[in-house]
Order: structure tokens, then C-alpha cells, then sequence
């Protein structure tokens, strides 16, 4: 079984798979001093140092001197406004971080919740309404009114016109443009007896509720400092953070804990009350759950070095569509390709050997997509015939299959098919 979105998929979980399992783990030591009122941890400009030899650890600690004086403290206030609205992709993402959904799975429930006309249509990749669908944003926001958990912060916002008017001008939600064939994943206006909804319907149906509940509701506000402290030579960073304003994070019951620095100025001299080197190990990339693959399936111009190449997936937005990924995922475990553990993606032997045997064939990487996009692209603009593409793709097709069939495979496990 090959495919042009399925074998590189493959691909991308097997180098993981062989990432982990060559994956030989390293001790490392950062050095901590404690000033008494703070502690920092030793950086330069690079960034925080790590050290993979013990004793060069130590011998930058034993530089620290007696004092720190600090030489700078840097205040700013940050500000995290909410999200842009859903897209399938951004939904299934969200969904398999809070529920462990697969893919497939949310898809299915989303497209439940459309056709009983409580969401709107969601095989879109687009983020954005459009301004004549925001002139209904309090018809969109009713039914919220019948969640208790969102009840009052709904309320409010549906009384308050001038807010309204204001997110219906506010380009990081309302682009024209920017939506495509359908716009982002809403609320209908359509009130769900919730009763009659599937614990998964309602888990999918509140996650979308939220998200375009949020962008009415004001950011996130956070005063953020910065020490930076010199000891004999040696520099010091210390970060902390407070919380403000909870802002639009508060209908998520965001968890975040404050990192509370005292009051100081440039200039204040600290005695070093302690030195310690704090030991860690590296740890291994991350496997593949469905969000993460999903991701890289979505921005798998990032695996790419051709810079044409990368900039045409880019503008198409991976491999597959929001709307195939689950199902080509899918295949891959039903084929045993690939098998999934505890929310994270396995490759098999079988899906290694597959991988191995392909090696040096286009059919398992990316840019196989961008070039046939690229060629489509010209055909659209009368660049190329449309007749002398579909010859080209034949004798690409009889090309690529002679040299399939000079393949000598090892393959371990699976079924073998003539």
C-alpha cells in the first residue's frame, strides 16, 4: 500500500520511531546560585548554560564569588488575546489534548453536531467568519445562554452592542479574505437539548462553544520580570511572572501559578548564600499522538530544506486535508503499519522495513505532493496543458512502477502480497 500522503506520513512516525529507539540519554548539570530572596540560574548570551562534562560544571560554579550585584530588571507587561476560531485541524488538535479524540473521531462528532444544525459545517480549514456572518453574532451566542458554565460571561456579552461591533471589525476573527471555501467552526444559533446529546457531543460541541465565546471576552494580562545578577563575572537570569488578569483564560480555568520576585533595583548587592549544580538528563523527542502528527501532517514544510519546495507546501497546507488525515492515519494502523499505544503512535517492524525497503523512491517523501501541486498550479494558470500533464503523470506512473518491481523487499511482519 503506497500513497502520496499515506507513505510519507509513515515515514515521518518510523525516523521518530528510530529516533527513540537509538535514543542513548545524557546527564547534564546547569549551575543555581541562591541569593537569598531569588535564585538564578547561570547563562550567557547563547542562553542558559549546560554543561555535559561534571566537572567544568563545577568549575564554573566555584567562580561565583561571595556577592551578586544585580545589573539589570527588566519589567513589561504581556498580553495574550484568545485564539483564532476553529478550524477541523485547530478542533481536532483541541480535542485530542482534553479528551484524546482521535482525528477521526472528532471529525465524526463534529459532523454529527452539523447535521443536527448545532455547529456549522466542519470540513473547513479556515479560522475566520465573515463579516456578514458576524451581523449574527448574538443569534450565534444564544444558545450558550443554556450552558451553565458559560451562562453568565454569554450573557453579558450578548448586552453589550458596542462589543459586539467591535470583534465584528477585529481582523484576527472577521476576514473576508481569509475564508475560503467554508469559514471557521461556530455555533449555529440552534439550541441542543443537551439531554439527547452523547457525552461526546457535548464534549466537542462546549470545546467550540469556548473558543468562540473567548473572542469577546478580554486577554490575558501578565507583568512578566527579568533579573539579571553578576557574581565575580558570572551571570545569573532570574524570571518571574504574575498574573494580572485572567482575562479570556478564565473560561478554561486556566491553571498558573505565580513566580513572585521581590521588589528590586539595579545596583542592590545580594550575598550568595549557595551554589548547587542541579543534574538532569536529556530526554528523547516526543512520540506522535494524533495532535502532534496531525501538526506535522499540516506543516510538514518544516521537514522540507527546498525553499520552492517548502513555500509551495506552505501555501497548501501540508499533506491531505484536515478532513483525510484521520482516515489516512487510520490505514496506517489498520494496515498495522503503525500501531497506537496509550494515545501515542507506534511504528512496527513491518512499518520500519516498509520504509526501509522504499528508501531512494519519491513515493515516501514530501515534496512528491509539492511538485505535483506545483505542476497543477501551472495548469490552473494555462502555463502547462492540461492533456500534456496527464502524460507526464502517466509516464511518471509506468516509470515509478518498473522501478517498484525491481525492489527486493525485507519485510518483517505484515501480510506480503504479490
Amino acid at each position: 500500500n503506497l500513497g502520496r500522503v499515506m507513505s510519507p506520513t509513515l515515514n515521518i512516525v518510523v525516523q521518530r520511531e528510530l529516533e527513540l529507539r537509538n535514543f542513548v540519554p545524557k546527564d547534564f548539570w546547569q549551575v543555581e546560585a541562591d541569593f537569598g530572596d531569588y535564585q538564578g540560574i547561570l547563562f550567557d548570551k547563547t542562553g542558559t548554560l549546560t554543561f555535559y562534562d561534571e566537572d567544568k560544571a563545577k568549575e564554573a560554579a566555584n567562580k561565583t564569588g561571595d556577592t551578586g550585584e544585580i545589573i539589570s530588571v527588566d519589567k513589561k507587561q504581556s498580553k495574550s488575546y484568545a485564539p483564532r476560531l476553529h478550524s477541523l485541524f485547530d478542533l481536532q488538535s483541541e480535542c485530542n489534548e482534553l479528551f484524546g479524540y482521535t482525528m477521526n473521531e472528532t471529525l465524526a462528532v463534529a459532523q454529527s453536531l452539523y447535521e443536527k444544525k448545532f455547529l456549522s459545517y466542519p470540513r473547513t480549514d479556515s479560522s475566520y467568519i465573515t463579516q456578514s456572518l458576524a451581523k449574527g453574532f448574538k443569534k450565534m451566542l444564544n444558545p450558550l445562554l443554556s450552558m451553565p458554565s458559560l451562562a453568565k460571561e454569554a450573557n453579558a456579552v450578548i448586552n453589550d452592542n458596542a462589543l459586539l461591533q467591535k470583534v465584528s471589525k477585529n481582523k484576527s476573527y472577521v476576514d473576508d479574505k481569509k475564508v475560503s471555501d467554508h469559514y471557521a467552526i461556530t455555533p449555529t444559533g440552534l439550541t441542543p437539548d443537551f439531554s439527547k446529546l452523547t457525552q461526546d457531543e457535548i464534549n466537542v460541541y462546549e470545546t467550540v462553544a469556548k473558543r468562540f465565546l473567548a473572542i469577546f471576552l478580554p486577554p490575558e494580562v501578565t507583568d512578566r520580570t527579568t533579573i539579571i545578577t553578576d557574581s565575580n563575572g558570572q551571570t545569573f537570569k532570574t524570571n518571574g511572572k504574575i498574573i494580572k488578569d485572567k482575562g479570556y483564560t478564565r473560561l478554561y480555568n486556566k491553571r498558573s501559578k505565580d513566580i513572585v520576585l521581590p521588589n528590586v533595583k539595579k545596583g542592590d548587592v545580594y550575598k550568595v548564600h549557595q551554589v548547587k549544580l542541579n543534574k538532569g538528563k536529556t530526554k528523547p523527542p516526543p512520540r506522535y499522538t494524533d495532535k502532534t502528527l496531525g501538526s506535522i501532517m499540516a506543516n510538514v514544510s518544516r521537514l522540507v530544506e527546498d525553499d520552492e519546495m517548502k513555500l509551495i507546501l506552505k501555501e497548501k497546507k501540508g499533506l491531505g486535508t484536515p478532513a483525510t488525515r484521520g482516515s489516512i492515519v487510520e490505514k496506517l494502523v489498520s494496515l498495522k503499519l503503525i500501531e497506537r499505544k496509550k494515545k501515542k503512535f507506534h511504528a512496527t517492524d513491518y512499518g520500519i522495513s516498509v520504509i526501509q525497503t522504499l528508501e531512494g523512491h519519491d513515493i515516501i517523501q514530501p515534496e512528491l505532493t509539492a511538485t505535483w501541486e506545483s505542476k497543477l498550479a501551472e495548469v490552473e494558470k494555462g502555463e502547462v496543458g492540461k492533456e500534456d500533464f496527464y502524460n507526464e503523470m502517466l509516464d511518471y506512473i509506468h516509470e515509478q512502477t518498473k522501478a517498484l518491481q525491481t525492489i527486493k523487499p525485507h519485510i518483517q511482519g505484515g501480510q506480503r502480497r504479490n
